[in-house]
């Protein structure tokens, strides 16, 4: 068995157009899954969007999945 969990951010602060959005990262732990959105959004100077959304990205505010669970993310139509 696998020891990956899945680590869930929602909400106004992830990664932010016009209403919040949901990051979902499969990791072995809360470092990990750390690391590879940094890496996934690192921003590059001529990046400001990237800048922003790391800068604003609530690190503490997760939840780890480990039981079957289904997700949506409804579209929009702004």
């Amino acid at each position: 068995m696998s020891d990956l969990k899945l680590f869930v951010w929602e909400g106004e602060d992830v990664l932010p157009v016009v209403f919040g959005g949901m990051i979902c990262v499969l990791a072995h732990d809360i470092e990990e899954a750390l690391r590879l959105i940094k890496h996934k959004y690192e921003p590059s100077p001529e990046e400001q969007g990237a800048r922003a959304i790391m800068a604003r990205f609530p690190h503490n505010r997760y939840r780890v999945v480990e039981q079957p669970e289904a997700f949506a993310l409804e579209g929009s139509d702004y």
